[in-house]
């Protein structure tokens, strides 16, 4: 194998790639990379459930073929090449000594490489089978709203990913860690999908999707009772999923969009619950929230270290109520809005709150109250 590259084309594709490698994972071959040369380069990685193939543009083949390199070394010494990313970079293997010269103007590293039969290959799929089109910015953004609440816990797999359904004319996404829950639904053409078809995918890779997506471009979404991916111009990302039955919500979403929901300034919400955030932070970040006659009272208090109060006037359409939350799922939920408005919907003290953009109804956030 030998060919030469541009260094800022082959560091954005190790980017995707290294961030997939997991040498945490005790199974085979994770913690490489799988370089495979003919007319482009492709870069290989998986951790075992996730797997991605990342195409590079080169500037000249020498010599096709394959090889294994330890993953975080390689990002590494490309990262570290004292080289603009114009620059072009020779790498070129060495058939007796097994070793992967990286080359450049000023630096030259010598990398050990491994069989290629160590390495578990990339699942395969049909690209064009159970996909539809949409769009990168749109499908960036919807995973945005949903990730911050599912669990972080894995002992609990039911709250430990993101579920995903094809419904009719809409794509939906929701998660929860049993104390809040997220639900947002893009609108789309769903004819290449199974309609009615739902998995919950591992928190990792919708991540890593969000992070791959090139919100300026189309991507095609991919989804299975199997395996749920996305391919882009130059990557392909698929996943396993996670075997669990994600908890029943329909019931919860609300139907009536109008009745019962208050209005409030965004920034001002956040300016309140940002002043009260340090003394809650001492208080197990339990904050009270008080709704009396047109005001929205947010305070905290802290035996050890005192307490803070900050409130704001508002549009009031519930009653009169005090409610118990965690301050920072509050916080979550207001960095999530993107209108000038929050409509915020309080029923009583012991029901959970609902938050969502003003003129918009596809994005929930339901938040429950917690015991006094």
């Amino acid at each position: 194998m030998e060919f030469t590259v541009k260094k800022g084309l082959l560091q954005k594709a190790l980017g995707v790639a290294g961030r997939i490698a997991d040498s945490k994972v005790p199974a085979q071959g994770v913690d490489k990379f799988k370089l495979s040369l003919d007319d482009k380069l492709k870069i290989m990685s998986n951790d075992s459930i996730i797997f991605s193939v990342s195409t590079v543009p080169i500037e000249s083949v020498v010599l096709a073929g394959h090889v294994l390199v330890h993953a975080k070394l390689m990002v590494s010494l490309i990262n570290s090449l004292p080289v603009d990313d114009n620059a072009i970079i020779n790498i070129q293997l060495d058939q007796e000594t097994g070793k992967l010269s990286i080359i450049s103007d000023r630096a030259v590293h010598h990398l050990n490489t491994f069989a290629v039969e160590e390495y578990v290959d990339f699942p395969q799929i049909d690209e064009t089978a159970d996909s539809i089109v949409i769009s990168g910015f749109q499908f960036s953004d919807m995973i945005s709203h949903v990730i911050p609440c599912v669990s972080k816990n894995t002992s609990k797999p039911q709250y430990s990913g993101v579920y995903v359904e094809a419904a009719e004319d809409r794509i939906i996404m929701a998660a929860t860690d049993s104390s809040r829950f997220a639900y947002r639904f893009l609108p789309a053409d769903t004819n290449g999908i199974s309609t009615g078809l739902s998995v919950v995918a591992p928190l990792k890779f919708m991540d890593e999707m969000r992070k791959l997506v090139d919100r300026d471009e189309d991507i095609r979404f991919i989804m299975n009772d199997r395996t749920i991916g996305c391919v882009t111009p130059d990557t392909v990302m698929i996943s396993r999923l996670i075997n669990v039955e994600f908890p029943y919500f329909k019931e919860i979403i609300p139907t009536d969009f109008e009745t019962n929901f208050s209005s409030i300034d965004s920034k001002s919400f956040r300016d309140i619950v940002k002043s009260v955030m340090p003394i809650a932070g001492e208080n197990n970040y339990i904050c009270n929230l008080e709704v009396d006659q047109g005001v929205l009272i947010i305070q905290s208090e802290s035996d050890q270290t005192g307490n803070s109060k900050s409130e704001i006037k508002f549009e009031q359409n519930c009653p009169d109520m005090e409610i118990m939350f965690n301050i920072n799922y509050i916080n979550d939920a207001l960095n999530l809005i993107e209108t000038e408005n929050i409509q915020l919907r309080l029923n009583s003290s012991v029901e959970p709150a609902i938050f969502k953009m003003d003129g918009r109804d596809d994005f929930f956030y339901i938040l429950m109250p917690m015991r006094r």
